[in-house]
Order: C-alpha cells, then sequence, then structure tokens
C-alpha cells in the first residue's frame, strides 16, 4: 500500500510539472521582456516556459549569480519570484 501511495505521488508530481511549454524569447510577449530586462539587466542563460494559466515563466541566474524563477502576466506585471 505504501508503495502504491509513492507511486501515486510521484506519477501526481510528473504530471503537474508537465503543464509548461518551453518558447523562444521571440515567443514572449515585448512588455513581458521589456519588465524583465528593467528588473534584472544582469540575467544570464534566461529560459522562458508559458504555464497552463498563461503566465510566462523565465528562469535565469541573476547578476549575484543566485539562481531565480520569475512569474510574470502577458502585460508585462510581475506576479511571483521564486527562490
Amino acid at each position: 500500500m505504501k508503495n502504491i501511495l509513492i507511486i501515486a505521488i510521484m506519477f501526481l508530481g510528473f504530471a503537474c510539472s508537465s503543464n509548461k511549454t518551453t518558447v523562444s524569447s521571440t515567443q514572449v510577449p515585448d512588455e513581458v521582456v521589456a519588465s524583465f530586462n528593467r528588473r534584472y539587466p544582469d540575467a544570464k542563460d534566461a529560459t522562458w516556459k508559458i504555464n497552463n494559466e498563461g503566465l510566462y515563466e523565465v528562469k535565469f541566474e541573476d547578476g549575484a549569480g543566485k539562481n531565480r524563477d520569475v512569474f510574470y502576466r502577458g502585460d508585462g506585471d510581475l506576479v511571483r519570484v521564486d527562490k
């Protein structure tokens, strides 16, 4: 029973994490990119995704060497900063 529960939790985690689609920076609205560039001008290795809620997620290394996940709405409004 315990093994079944562990497998079910792992499957659910995988299913939830697959609700994001990788996009190139050229597919991200200009307002989002501009907002990101203003806030993090020293960002390195930025990769963009869009989730099923329509939020743009960018993963990158900031100027201090910290890895960050930042979420924006399509109009460029910052929603959340993780890490």
